[in-house]
């Protein structure tokens, strides 16, 4: 059942700060020039040392929100999360969503809080932006993909998150806690984030950076540790391990229309002030200019199958020239390997099917994305041209990167492959991209294979090719393969 939306545009904005003097008035004022006015200010100082410091944030607040703060003061330190479990959790439901602002950090778009309120008000149950720092950097937030878990896209929505307060009940106090019962200090926002991604997949991703993150904090955690990746201490790291292991809550709010890869990129790139969202037509094979039309009707031609393919599973439409190159690698494969269960998976049935020489497997971890996939196949009946082995998730380092994919470990022998396409979103972070070719070697045929890294970013192509001319210098890397959405890797044995 939808939650109730009446109290939609009001906003308790949650801030926490300990050792703050340095930071919090700003914090606050920049808080007070926000054009909307339906704010509630929830302040919690997290036992600062000084006493003139723990009763500074309150005065200030009174005097910026008159009879629109509360101001609560630990008498030892708690850490964000039981913070936010106990504080927050107990004004919560007083309001429609919920905005997390640190005490050292600023907003920096002034109607941002006003926009975030309507779109609550259109039915979003969780907005955020991208940040910049004070050191001169911009995050890397970025859109959710409504169809897969959000555990396994990474962190895409830090820094000024905000959720529709309801949401918040549903979070048991252990999701702020470790194995062993003790409350986590780092990592909080996390752990506020993932429970709350988990039940619901109406988001909207506001390309501004809206929010300023105060990276030279010298009490930051990263700041703290010597061996900080980045904004991320050890401790961090830790914490966010500990988050990610818990059992993800139920999915109640599934997004209210389909979602696609072109609808999810189109919504990217809008413009983030509110705009009237209309139903988008389901994507079909681009025919725009000569080269689309003559590709797409060389393909009809050579697989009629793919009629089939473009009816029942839309949302793999793609570029009718990037098809005719699929089509062709199909064509000289003998075992395929799908990791990610991807909308592909439909075309490469048709183009399995037309070839009659290939073999496809598909092997992914997200049962709700397997699920439609046999579906698509049932429909289009295909279901028996590929087998899709479900794993668990695993594990991979290499370098400084970690990541999780599907535990090869499922195919039980079933290898050697000469082809494998790794889905776009198989990896949940893009940097973890570069995890790929190992991920995948033990799989390849000796005889000679083929990989290819889908539908990732010309930056990050070039990261991983990289790190694979590092560990192989005796491939081929090709980036920007298939139009240039594509890192491919070609073994020296292969024709």
């Amino acid at each position: 059942m939808d939650h109730p939306i009446a109290l939609d545009s009001h906003a308790l904005v949650f801030m926490t700060g300990r050792n703050c003097e340095m930071y919090v008035g700003d914090a606050l004022k920049s808080l007070a020039r926000q054009t909307h006015d339906e704010v509630h200010v929830l302040f919690v100082d997290d036992a600062s040392e000084r006493r003139h410091v723990r009763t500074s944030p309150g005065t200030t607040s009174a005097a910026l929100f008159p009879g629109r703060h509360t101001m609560v003061v630990n008498d030892v330190s708690w850490g964000k999360a039981r913070s936010a479990s106990t504080h927050l959790r107990a004004l919560a439901p007083q309001y429609g969503f919920v905005a997390v602002l640190d005490a050292d950090d600023q907003l920096i778009e002034p109607t941002i809080l006003a926009t975030m309120a309507r779109e609550y008000a259109e039915g979003c149950d969780v907005v955020w932006t991208n940040f910049v720092t004070d050191r001169g950097g911009t995050g890397r937030n970025q859109a959710l993909d409504p169809t897969l878990s959000p555990r396994l896209q990474g962190w895409r929505t830090s820094h000024f998150f905000s959720f529709r307060a309801s949401l918040f009940a549903n979070v048991d106090p252990s999701y702020f806690q470790d194995d062993d019962g003790r409350w986590l200090t780092a990592a909080c926002d996390f752990a506020i984030a993932f429970p709350i991604l988990d039940q619901t997949r109406r988001y909207r991703f506001l390309p501004v950076n809206a929010y300023r993150y105060t990276a030279s904090n010298p009490y930051s955690h990263h700041n703290l540790d010597p061996q900080s990746v980045g904004l991320s201490s050890r401790h961090q790291a830790a914490s966010a391990r500990i988050v990610l292991a818990k059992p993800a809550l139920p999915c109640t709010r599934p997004a209210r229309e389909a979602v696609d890869p072109v609808s999810a990129a189109a919504a990217v790139a809008r413009p983030w002030a509110p705009v009237v969202r209309e139903r988008t037509a389901a994507p079909t094979v681009a025919a725009t200019d000569p080269w689309s039309a003559a590709a797409a009707a060389e393909l009809v031609r050579r697989c009629p199958r793919v009629l089939a393919a473009l009816r029942h599973a839309p949302a793999a439409a793609a570029d009718p020239v990037f098809l005719n190159d699929l089509h062709a690698a199909v064509g000289r494969a003998r075992r395929v390997l799908e990791i990610g269960a991807s909308p592909l998976l439909g075309w490469l049935a048709a183009f399995a099917a037309d070839t009659g020489t290939a073999t496809i497997t598909s092997l992914a971890a997200d049962t709700d994305r397997i699920n439609a996939r046999r579906r698509e196949l049932r429909l289009a009946g295909a279901e028996t041209s590929v087998q899709i082995i479900e794993s668990r998730w695993a594990e991979l380092t290499l370098g400084d990167t970690t990541g999780y994919l599907p535990d090869p470990g499922a195919l039980d022998g079933q290898a050697p492959f000469d082809l494998v396409i790794v889905a776009p979103d198989a990896w949940g972070a893009r940097v973890a991209a570069n995890l790929a070719l190992p991920a995948v070697a033990p799989l390849l045929s000796l005889e000679g294979f083929t990989v290819h890294l889908q539908g990732v970013d010309a930056d990050v192509q070039q990261d991983a090719a990289a790190q694979w001319r590092a560990l192989a210098p005796e491939l081929e890397l090709l980036c920007g393969d298939f139009g240039g959405s594509v890192l491919t890797v070609i073994s020296g044995a292969t024709n």
